[in-house]
Order: structure tokens, then sequence, then C-alpha cells
């Protein structure tokens, strides 16, 4: 059975992102992830590799969960809560991508960066990459965090890589993951 912990981030903008930790029998995977409707997560795709039985936790709340869908090419998943957590804002998911030179706010495993997005990374027209104020990177656990930008979540980012001799937050575009979700989630 795996187990999700995932708790609220109290902050006053954006109005929800969460923690997110997986057990499974002798093994725990640490992510995070973002409530984008009452009752869907999105959240890295390879901290969801052994799927099962999930509770998700939100501070007290408990709720059951289950992965509905993957995409190893943008490295994303979303999963289904059995009810929505109460008091808790979802995330709106950008329609458009970040521009270059945004002041964006990176969210992992209990903790926040600003960045600024810098380029497109990886695959043309579905990453970006984004440089940490004071060269701040993602650390294990961060995985399937939330980018911010005015207030909507504009990426998923699942690790860092290095470029032009700077490490850069790499994220999947919300626009194209949006773009996904609608084709594929009926």
């Amino acid at each position: 059975m795996n187990t999700l912990i995932i708790s609220l981030l109290l902050v006053s903008s954006p109005p929800a992102a969460c923690s997110i930790q997986v057990v499974v029998p002798g093994q725990i995977v640490r992510g995070s992830g973002t409530l984008v409707t009452p009752t869907l997560v999105l959240s890295a795709a390879h901290v969801f590799k052994r799927r099962g039985p999930t509770t998700v936790w939100f501070g007290q709340q408990r709720r059951s969960a289950t992965v509905l869908l993957a995409n190893a090419d943008f490295d994303v998943a979303l999963l289904r809560l059995a009810s929505a957590p109460t008091g808790i804002a979802p995330i709106p998911i950008a329609s458009t991508p970040p521009p270059i030179g945004a002041k964006v706010e990176v969210w992992g495993r209990d903790r926040s960066f600003d960045g600024t997005v810098v380029s497109a990374m990886g695959s043309p027209g579905i990453d970006f990459g984004v440089q940490g104020r004071y060269g701040q990177v993602t650390v294990p656990g961060d995985s399937g965090g939330a980018v911010i930008f005015n207030n909507t979540l504009v990426g998923v980012h699942w690790g860092y890589r290095t470029q032009n001799q700077h490490a850069l937050v790499h994220a999947a575009r919300c626009d194209v993951i949006k773009e996904w979700l609608v084709r594929t989630h009926r």
C-alpha cells in the first residue's frame, strides 16, 4: 500500500501547495504536488513508479487517492482524491507558458524559493528552466512541485540540470500539460 502524506504549505500566495511522501513496503519516496481542482493533484510521474492504494494527508485531513494518468514524456502524474480536502483552495493551471525573464516561485517539499525563467530546456515546447535566486535548486523530495507565476501553476518541476554552467530547475510547461489532460482525461 502506498501512503502519501501531503501537508499544505501555509502562505498568502499561492493559495495551496502540497508536500508528498509515498511509503511502499521497504521504501520511502518523497515528492511534492499541487492541488489543481478540489479532487485532483498534479505531481511528478517518477514519484509514483510503484502504484497501489494511496492515502493522502493534507495536514490532519486524510484522503484516499489513485493515480489516474501518468506521462513519462512530461514526467507528470495526475492523482484523484476520494474527496476534496476542506479549506484548501486549488491553484489554477496556466494556459500559456511563462515568459523568459518571468519572476516565479518554485515550491518543493515544505519549502520554496524565488527564481527567474531563463530558457527552454529538454524537449522543445515542453520544458523550461528556472534559475533560482542565489543559485538555489531543487533537492530530493521536491519533484512534482509547483512553479508559480501570477498565482497560476505554470510548471511542474522534476529536478535540475546544468546549462551554461548554471544549475537550472527543470519544469514541464503547464500549458502543455493542460492540453494533454484535456485530450486524455475525460
